[in-house]
């Protein structure tokens, strides 16, 4: 059986990189400019933006895998605690959501009601996330934006990869 493994993309993030410190650059320049209402959005600019650098700057050299997928089923390292078995998984579905200037990709995975419910223990907890209904399936969005290659065809993997588990 195959095996999948994405990590995070290097290009996406050196493009983060690239901006955060053209942005930075700005609220330095606007903090050198003198005048106090400039000074003040400098300031702000520069913290934010300067945070920014220092995640895209994380991300480039973050190479641990983020998302893998093979004969024993599913983990994402930032939602899973241990992989779901394919078994457990009733569908999986591309997802987008964002404006035009900035996209975010996803894969739902829905669960089966069927399956054990030792699955809700798999799935971390996140602060401020609404708890899942016990009378509906599981759903977990699987972040797919900062990973390597395109998130269609991500989800068209892990759905060929799923399927063939099930024959």
């Amino acid at each position: 059986m195959e095996k999948m493994e994405l990590k995070k993309s290097v290009f996406k993030a050196l493009k983060l990189v690239i901006l955060s410190s053209l942005l930075l650059a700005m609220g330095v320049y606007l903090i050198a400019s003198g005048e106090s209402g400039k000074q003040a959005i400098g300031w702000v600019n520069a913290v934010l933006f300067g945070f920014t650098l220092l995640a895209g700057l994380s991300q480039v050299f973050d190479r641990r895998v983020q998302l893998s997928a093979d004969r024993n089923g599913l983990y994402e390292r930032m939602s899973l605690t241990e992989p779901i078995d394919w078994s457990a998984i009733e569908s999986i579905v591309y997802k987008k959501a964002g404006t035009i200037f900035s996209s975010q990709h996803f894969a739902e995975v829905t669960l089966r009601t069927s399956s054990d419910e030792s699955l809700a223990s798999k799935i971390k907890v996140r602060p401020f996330s609404k708890p899942q209904d016990g009378r509906q399936p599981l759903k977990i969005n699987l972040l797919l934006t900062p990973l390597e290659g395109k998130p269609r065809e991500i989800v068209e993997k892990l759905n060929q990869l799923r399927d063939n588990h099930d024959k």
